[in-house]
């Protein structure tokens, strides 16, 4: 916390204002009255509604100075801050802005958007579809071989006849019945 020197310090910077975008606070202040010196910087102090305590949250700014930019992912998410700005001069610290309207410090992306998100949904979509093949692989069954109670494989070509894989030749008894009773597959 800065100590306010008020023999010839800035008085505090005026028409303090945030805007905030989906990534950023940024803080915008004009000068007010440099004091009896010119000014040299200007700091940012940040009160978190959590602990009500001011904070330098950034030290020093270049006297040209009238606005900062400041990353959401520097501030503790779901948390509101309050901001104040201080102008600084050879004879110290002077008096702080009123404070802003507490803000909080929440991406206004919906979680869906986010880059980590999407990735997580990639790679789940990924996986399905790795498991998916996988299993068709290797649980797939094809309709051209079908397995009967004897431990003999037939196929059914297009030309409706069966062909017993087990025989070395066509005649096989089972085929032979198969047949003859002209079963519609």
């Amino acid at each position: 916390m800065c100590s306010f020197d008020t023999k010839g310090s800035p008085g505090p910077p005026v028409e303090m204002s945030i805007t905030k975008t989906s990534s950023a606070l940024t803080i915008h202040w004009s000068e007010g009255d440099m004091g009896a010196a010119p000014v040299t910087g200007y700091v940012v102090e940040a009160r978190p509604s959590d602990e009500g305590v001011w904070d330098s949250f950034i030290r020093l700014l270049p006297p040209a100075s009238r606005s900062v930019s400041v990353p959401l992912e520097r501030l503790r998410s779901g948390v509101s801050y309050e901001f104040r700005v201080i102008a600084v001069n050879r004879y110290g610290y002077g008096q702080p802005s009123a404070p802003s309207v507490a803000l909080a410090a929440m991406s206004e992306r919906p979680f869906y958007e986010e880059w980590w998100f999407l990735l997580v949904m990639a790679l789940v979509g990924l996986i399905l579809i790795l498991v998916l093949v996988f299993t068709l692989l290797l649980h797939g069954h094809s309709t051209k071989y079908k397995a009967c109670g004897t431990g003999l494989c037939f196929s059914y070509s297009t030309f409706k006849s069966f062909r017993c894989h087990n025989c070395a030749d066509d005649v096989c008894p089972f085929i032979f019945i198969l047949q003859t009773k002209r079963f519609q597959l």
